[in-house]
């Protein structure tokens, strides 16, 4: 994995004359990580930038979070986009409305563990339960215990749904999230809407670039493969990602930098 600047150039020789699809992580790519969810930002000249992209021709744009559908759209707070939440269970925009459907089993095992971990974490400081709808998010970013403590506690608590097939887990950046066991993660939905723009498309030679900056994106990483363009925010040597960005400062370059080349 290389950093993308040094070797830009070439990116955008790999670039000419075709059609993107970007796709964007939000916390820790578009907003810096903040320490709690709802502190998240995406800095005002970022948005700008955004805006622009979403308006050009030759580029599509989609933004794909943990975050729920709803609380992605009021960060990021554009139109005329591609939104998924919940890592691909709830994708909308033009001509996309896609949400997967809760099992009413599904929503009682979730009440239970939600039920469990506030009984467990209520007496460590700092610890979040986050209730997304379709998934819960234990985050301990600010927590008084330590990770190898908190992680005893989540696995306690969740391991037996998790070996029945009622749940499956996923790790971030300082959180757990709980959710369904149906295999549908950020590298399927983002290979579904590539395939899906380029059936409709049918002219139109698309190329992705995806950047994101947690292991959830390293799916999307895998999946997009060399044929595409991975961009991790953050020198992580066992990424999948083909380059690298050190920050989110340097996303909002490098989205600049994309702008700037489709403008010419």
């Amino acid at each position: 994995m290389e950093h993308l600047f040094p070797t830009w150039e070439n990116v955008k020789k790999e670039l000419e004359g075709r059609y993107i699809y970007l796709f964007l992580d939000c916390d820790g790519t578009l907003a810096p990580i903040s320490d709690t969810p709802d502190q998240a930002r995406v800095p005002q000249q970022t948005k700008e930038v955004l805006v622009s992209l979403s308006r050009l021709e030759r580029l599509k744009l989609a933004i794909i979070s943990g975050r729920s559908l709803s609380d992605i759209k009021t960060v990021v707070g554009l139109d005329g986009i591609i939104y998924v939440g919940n890592h691909g269970l709830e994708i909308e925009g033009a001509g996309i409305t896609s949400e997967w459907k809760i099992a009413p089993s599904y929503k009682d095992t979730l009440a239970e563990i939600k039920v469990q971990l506030t009984n467990e974490c209520i007496a460590i400081p700092g610890v979040l339960l986050e209730d997304k709808g379709m998934s819960l998010c234990l985050h301990y970013r600010m927590a008084s215990a330590d990770e190898g403590k908190i992680s005893v506690i989540f696995h306690r608590v969740t391991d037996p749904y998790k070996t029945s097939g009622k749940i499956s887990t996923m790790h971030g950046k300082k959180v757990i999230e709980i959710r369904p066991a149906i295999g549908w993660d950020k590298g399927k939905v983002v290979k579904w809407l590539l395939a899906r723009e380029r059936l409709l498309s049918q002219d139109k030679n698309y190329i992705a670039i995806y950047i994101g900056d947690d292991e959830t994106d390293e799916k999307a990483f895998k999946a997009l493969g060399d044929d595409e363009i991975s961009v991790m925010v953050g020198n992580v040597s066992t990424s999948s990602a083909k380059y690298y960005v050190n920050d989110t400062d340097q996303v909002y370059q490098l989205l600049t930098m994309i702008l700037n080349m489709l403008n010419h």
